[in-house]
């Protein structure tokens, strides 16, 4: 009967412990750790926001979307921080739309900006612009896209807001952070 009590208690003590140590529930290649939300930050004027290496107190949306144009306006989206000629992906251009090689030469816009807004990225508050996707290649659930120029001229995204082209998101929409960079500019 001793042997029982005590193969129970070895057993629960084992199970307690496989339990407790398993596998974390976050990915630790989530950068967008807990001090970020899940939303965009409602935005009231003024407000200090980085956009690239830069920061700016913004006044109005007018200010928002003009500087969020200006920084992606025109430039070259590249695979990896290396920002060679061999790993160009895409580009923004004029009309800070992104064009993607591989989606349709190039000739059609694979995202169009939408609209911007404001998201926490690592404890400090960015300018994002808000995307539509016209490329689903995989059949996700969103079309959505919200993109942020992190300090390092990194091109982080998230998604969500899902395939309704008129439904657009606002800052009470749930955004799902991509663990791996959307790519990288070279002059941000």
């Amino acid at each position: 009967m001793r042997v029982n009590t005590y193969l129970k208690i070895i057993l629960s003590i084992l199970l307690v412990s496989f339990i407790s140590c398993g596998k974390s529930m976050t990915d630790p290649k989530d950068d967008n750790n807990s001090s970020n939300t899940n939303n965009t930050i409602k935005i009231e004027y003024p407000i200090y926001l980085n956009y690239g290496s830069k920061g700016y107190t913004i006044n109005s949306y007018e200010e928002l979307e003009s500087l969020w144009r200006n920084t992606v306006r025109n430039k070259t989206v590249y695979a990896d921080n290396s920002c060679s000629d061999s790993a160009i992906t895409g580009a923004f251009k004029d009309d800070a739309n992104y064009y993607e090689t591989k989606y349709e030469s190039s000739n059609k816009a694979r995202t169009v900006l939408v609209k911007c807004a404001a998201k926490e990225l690592n404890g400090k508050n960015y300018i994002a612009g808000v995307y539509y996707d016209n490329y689903n290649q995989y059949n996700m659930p969103n079309d959505w896209r919200l993109i942020v120029i992190g300090d390092d001229g990194a091109e982080h995204a998230w998604y969500g807001g899902g395939r309704d082209r008129n439904n657009i998101p606002n800052e009470n929409t749930t955004w799902t952070y991509y663990t791996f960079r959307f790519g990288y500019l070279k002059n941000y």
